[in-house]
């Protein structure tokens, strides 16, 4: 395969529309602003002839129905990030809160507070935690002044301090390595069994990461990682494979939508309420912006079921 040349902006265009691809002069605005790759190559796939041995466009397809697909999917990032940032703050309080009270304000570094391992495979995994927690600290001393101050004054920092600055992948893997009980109580103030609030936070962490690094997200379809199924996928009737297995709101956008659904504290429904509230908006948005596609294939592809604003009244876990 030959090297990837540079284009000019009015080379990329020549290149759309020999693909078939509708592009008038205002997308080299586009191009300047958003850059070539994260739109064409992030979000073509769907105007794409499936059918063509040659990358070739659907016909009628424009440039700015793809950039209507960038920018929807850019505000849905931002939407659930407002989210997450506030559940990482609540998650990371509850954590730090209930393994201090029972392990104290220094001991989360002693491997005995931490649950059973039954392999050398377990054992490294609690460490490499415990080494990360370490490594935070060190790194931190010095730059964050809450940190400094309990290193140079009193040589720890409380467990409620460090949280702050551990990420949300950082704070899921503290809570896989805690003691079953310990998990339990955690699980227990947000009404989940602990197996899944553990589900949650994995998958939380990496839709997190998504958002927060301006990835992809309405496609996206988490890799080895599920939540775990509860009444909401019951209630909603979500289609199930022949294994009975659901087939939607298991890792892709509405199992983040279902984990925050029942995360979020009883006070905060309204909060909800309103967040799809607005995701419906800018779904019809889009949906005024398309006309190669559905907007259904978009909605089936974020793993929304038909009913999907029906979560709203859905029950949380019990």
């Amino acid at each position: 395969m030959g090297d990837k040349l540079f284009k000019t902006y009015r080379e990329q265009i020549e290149i759309l529309r020999s693909r078939g691809l509708k592009v008038d002069e205002g997308a080299i605005g586009v191009l300047q602003t958003e850059n070539y790759y994260n739109v064409i190559n992030g979000y073509k796939d769907l105007f794409l002839e499936i059918a063509s041995p040659e990358e070739k466009f659907k016909d009628g397809a424009d440039f700015d129905e793809i950039y209507a697909l960038y920018e929807f999917d850019r505000e849905l990032r931002f939407i659930f990030l407002k989210q997450l940032l506030k559940l990482e703050t609540n998650i990371k309080s509850v954590i730090a809160y209930k393994f201090s009270e029972k392990y104290g304000h220094d001991n989360y570094l002693k491997l005995g507070n931490f649950d059973t391992y039954k392999n050398n495979s377990e054992l490294q995994s609690i460490m490499a935690v415990i080494s990360t927690l370490q490594r935070a600290i060190s790194e931190q001393s010095g730059k964050h002044n809450a940190i400094t101050h309990y290193v140079t004054k009193y040589g720890y920092v409380p467990f409620w301090v460090l949280v702050s600055v551990l990420t949300f992948g950082n704070i899921s893997k503290f809570y896989g390595i805690m003691k079953l009980t310990d998990r339990q109580a955690v699980a227990k103030e947000f009404g989940l069994q602990e197996n899944i609030l553990r589900s949650y936070l994995k998958a939380m962490s990496l839709f997190r990461n998504i958002c927060a690094h301006d990835e992809r997200l309405y496609n996206t379809k988490l890799n080895g990682v599920e939540i775990k199924a509860g009444p909401i996928h019951a209630e909603l009737q979500i289609c199930k494979n022949a294994n009975g297995k659901y087939l939607q709101g298991i890792n892709d956008v509405f199992s983040l939508m279902i984990c925050i659904k029942e995360l979020l504290p009883q006070n905060r429904t309204a909060e909800f309420s309103e967040m799809v509230r607005i995701i419906d908006g800018q779904l019809k948005k889009l949906s005024s912006k398309i006309h190669t596609i559905n907007i259904n294939d978009i909605l089936h592809l974020m793993g929304f079921p038909e009913n999907w604003k029906e979560v709203e009244l859905s029950k949380i876990q019990e």
